[in-house]
């Protein structure tokens, strides 16, 4: 598992989790130049064989087109090798920037790494958060 990033604009940081998945923060702002960072780390863990991730992004302070492209690959390549891509702890700004580009019904999200983590274990997964359809 490891940690890069670019000072304090943007971290990476992948580790097991507790019920056979691998949490994935990422930190600071998820931009074009950034965007390779967490695309390369949730690749090595799918073809690593760990296709369950969730994705901690309550450090995330901003997402533009190409985080959007990251979130995205991500899903897919986690559903191509059976497993799955959630994401955790989402901030209201990169929520809303989900939810106008209209992705934000793509991904489960939860409000917790902790419930997202028990959604992979539940044969009937717990549904996520609902998210309000109100402008902020």
């Amino acid at each position: 598992m490891g940690r890069y990033g670019r000072g304090a604009a943007f971290t990476v940081d992948t580790r097991p989790g507790r019920r056979g998945t691998t949490i994935i923060e990422a930190s600071g702002e998820l931009d074009f130049h950034t965007g390779p960072m967490l695309r390369d780390s949730v690749l090595h863990s799918v073809t690593a064989g760990n296709p369950e991730i969730v994705l901690d992004l309550g450090g995330l302070e901003f997402l533009d087109s190409t985080g959007l492209a990251v979130l995205i690959r991500g899903l897919k390549e986690c559903r191509a090798a059976g497993g799955a891509f959630t994401i955790a702890c989402l901030k209201p700004g990169p929520e809303r920037t989900l939810r106008t580009a209209g992705v934000l019904r793509l991904f489960d999200v939860y409000d917790t790494i902790t419930t997202a983590e028990e959604s992979f274990t539940i044969p009937n997964r717990i549904p996520p958060r609902v998210m309000s359809t109100t402008a902020r």
